[in-house]
C-alpha cells in the first residue's frame, strides 16, 4: 500500500487499483495524450540503455534496409531530385513510381498543398517540404488492413509521432523511426457497443529499432491481458516468464510462453505493481496449485485434462439442478456478477463446418459458432461433469429474456473459445441463462414452443401478430417456421456430437479443427483487433 494525501488526509491507496487506474484510466483512454508524456520523458533513457546493453540490438531487417536506403537510395535521389515545371509528373517516392500533383517552389521542387498517387491506387495527401520525401498528411492505403497512415516522414520515412488507423474504428498511435516503430506505442481494436462505447486495448509497450522490446502488454479478448518481457530477437510474446491476468485482475497463470501460447504456467495472483520508466509491471504473489498446459484440442479430443477446472470459472458459477422446467442442470452464480463482466468459459472440440465433410455429421445440442467457419462442440461422451468440466458453459440453459450473453474469449490453455458474459448484475445463486439464438426454421420443437410463448406472455402478442411475424419471417428468408403440433413443453435430453470415429479419414482431415482451425481462429481475431507484426512489405517502408 501506498500513501496519498487527499485534503490533508493520508490514505492508502490499493496497488491493484493504481494499476487498473494507470491501464484503463490512462493507457485505455484513447483520449489521453499518456503515451506522448511517457516518449517525452522516458524515450532518451531507454536509447541510453539500449545502447550501453552488452549486445546492442542491431535493429529489424527493415530497419537495416532503411539505414542502407538512407545510406545510399535517399542521398542520391535528392540530389537528382525532378525539377516540376507543370503541375502533375511521374517521380519516385525512393520505392515505388507515383505521380505528384500540386504546389512547387521556385526551383521546381514540390512545396505546400499537395497529393501523390501510386500504381496500387494508395495516395498521399497532405503538406511538401521541398522535397518529395519530405511531407506531413495522410497516406491513404488501398489494402483493406488499413484505412490510412497519418503524421510526417522525413527522407521518405515515417518519423515521430504517427497515427495509423484502421476499420473498425482501432487504430495504432505510437512513435516511429527511420520508417520502422522506435518508441513508446499503444493500439486499440475494435470500437464495440458491448465494451460500453470503448475501444479494446491491444497493446501498449516499447519497440527499438522496429521490434518490441522489454515489458509489454497484450490485450486479449474477454478482458485478460499477456504481459511480461518480450522475446530479445524477436519482440514476441515468448519466454520462461509471462503472465495471463484473468478478466478480474486477481488470479494470474504465470509461466512459459512461446509466441503467446502457454507452454506450462501455474497460478498466482496479483498484488500489486512497480513502475519502471513509464511502464507500470504488475507484481505477484507465490505460486500455488497444479501445472497448466496448452490442451490443444483436436476433432478427437477435447482436451488434455478434461477434469481439471479453470480456477477463474470456478470462482464464479457452478452446476447443479436447473430451475427451469425439464431444464436437466443449469449454471448458477456463485456470488454477484458484475455488470459486462466475462465470468463463465464454453470449451470445446473445433469442428471445421465450411466443408462438406462437415454435413456427415450427427446433430448435436452444444454446438456454437466459433467464427465465419469454425464451430464447438461438446463430444457426447463428455457431456456430464464426471467426464468434462474444465469449463462448464456447456450447462448453461435457454432463456428468451436472459441475464447473459455470449462473446469471444482467449485463454492460455483453451485458446480462442466462447465467453459468456452478464448483461446485468447478476446476484449470487441465481441460474444463469443465455439466448441460444436459433434459426427458428431449423430449431428443435421445444424452442418454437418456448418462442410462442415468450411473444404470448412477454410481448403480449396475439395469435394474428405472431402469424404476422412468422409470414414476415417467411419474406425475408424463404423460410418457413414450422408450427409446432401442440404447446406441451417437451424436452429431450440433449446430445452431444457422437461417432466422430466412424468417418473416413479424408472426412476427418477435412472438418479436422485442431492447428489450422486454431489459426483460422487467430487470424479472425487479429483482424478484429488490426494486430500489426513485425513484418512489412518493402513498399511499406515509407508508410
Amino acid at each position: 500500500m501506498v500513501a496519498n494525501e487527499i485534503e490533508n488526509r493520508f490514505v492508502d491507496i490499493d496497488p491493484i487499483y493504481e494499476l487498473k487506474e494507470w491501464l484503463f484510466g490512462r493507457i485505455g483512454d484513447e483520449d489521453d495524450v499518456v503515451v506522448d508524456q511517457i516518449q517525452e520523458e522516458f524515450a532518451s533513457e531507454w536509447e541510453k540503455i539500449e545502447a550501453n546493453a552488452s549486445h546492442p540490438y542491431e535493429g529489424s531487417d527493415l530497419w537495416k534496409e532503411n539505414q542502407h536506403h538512407l545510406s545510399n537510395g535517399t542521398k542520391t535521389m535528392k540530389e537528382k531530385e525532378a525539377r516540376f515545371t507543370s503541375e502533375s509528373k511521374i517521380t519516385t517516392d525512393g520505392i515505388r513510381k507515383c505521380r505528384y500533383g500540386g504546389t512547387v517552389d521556385s526551383n521546381g521542387l514540390p512545396f505546400g498543398e499537395g497529393q501523390i498517387l501510386f500504381d496500387n491506387k494508395d495516395s498521399f495527401v497532405g503538406r511538401f517540404n521541398h522535397s518529395i520525401l519530405d511531407r506531413e498528411g495522410k497516406m491513404l492505403r488501398a489494402e483493406e488492413s488499413c484505412l490510412y497512415t497519418e503524421g510526417t516522414w522525413k527522407n521518405g520515412l515515417m518519423e515521430g509521432e504517427m497515427t495509423i488507423h484502421t476499420h473498425g474504428g482501432g487504430f495504432v498511435e505510437g512513435y516511429f523511426h527511420n520508417g520502422v516503430p522506435h518508441g513508446f506505442q499503444r493500439e486499440f481494436g475494435i470500437n464495440e457497443k458491448l465494451l460500453l462505447g470503448k475501444k479494446s486495448l491491444v497493446f501498449f509497450g516499447r519497440f527499438y529499432r522496429g521490434i518490441r522490446r522489454g515489458f509489454c502488454w497484450k490485450g486479449l479478448f474477454g478482458g485478460g491481458f499477456l504481459v511480461g518481457n518480450v522475446d530479445e530477437e524477436t519482440g514476441e510474446f515468448s519466454g520462461p516468464d509471462l503472465a495471463y491476468i484473468y478478466p478480474d485482475f486477481k488470479r494470474v497463470l504465470r509461466g512459459s510462453f512461446k509466441d503467446g501460447v502457454l507452454v506450462s504456467g501455474r497460478m498466482c495472483e496479483l498484488n500489486g505493481c512497480d513502475v519502471n520508466k513509464g511502464i507500470h509491471m504488475p507484481t505477484f504473489s507465490h505460486f500455488y496449485g497444479q501445472e497448466y498446459t496448452f490442451d490443444n484440442p483436436t476433432i478427437k479430443m477435447i482436451g488434455l485434462n478434461p477434469l481439471i477446472r479453470d480456477p477463474y470459472e470456478e470462482d464464479n458459477v457452478f452446476v447443479k439442478e436447473s430451475l427451469l422446467p425439464q431444464g436437466g442442470e443449469g449454471l448458477f452464480a456463485k456470488k454477484d456478477i458484475q455488470e459486462r463482466s466475462v465470468f463463465c468459459l464454453y470449451n470445446g472440440i473445433r469442428i471445421k463446418t465450411s466443408t462438406s465433410a462437415s454435413s456427415k455429421l450427427p446433430h448435436s445440442d452444444y454446438r456454437i459458432r466459433l467464427n465465419a467457419d469454425i464451430d464447438l462442440d461438446i463430444p457426447h461422451d463428455f457431456i456430464t461433469l464426471d467426464k468434462y468440466c474444465a469449463t462448464v458453459g456447456h450447462k448453461i440453459n435457454h432463456s428468451f429474456t436472459p441475464n447473459s450473453e455470449w462473446t469471444l474469449f482467449e485463454h492460455p490453455r483453451f485458446g480462442i473459445i466462447r465467453g459468456i458474459r452478464a448483461q446485468r448484475k447478476i446476484n449470487q445463486s441465481e441460474e444463469i441463462l443465455i439466448n441460444y439464438h436459433m434459426n427458428l426454421c431449423d430449431s428443435p420443437e421445444w424452442y418454437r414452443v418456448l418462442w410462442i410463448q415468450h411473444q404470448r406472455k412477454k410481448n403480449n402478442s396475439s395469435d394474428a401478430a405472431i402469424a404476422r411475424i412468422m409470414d414476415r419471417y417467411y419474406e425475408n428468408t424463404g423460410k418457413k417456421i414450422p408450427l409446432p403440433e401442440n404447446e406441451e413443453l417437451i424436452v429431450p435430453d440433449p446430445v452431444g456430437v457422437q461417432n466422430i470415429d466412424e468417418l473416413d479419414d479424408e472426412d476427418l482431415k477435412e472438418i479436422e479443427g485442431s492447428e489450422e482451425a486454431e489459426a483460422k481462429s487467430v487470424t479472425d481475431v487479429k483482424k478484429l483487433f488490426h494486430v500489426k507484426s513485425n513484418s512489412k512489405k518493402d513498399e511499406d517502408r515509407f508508410e
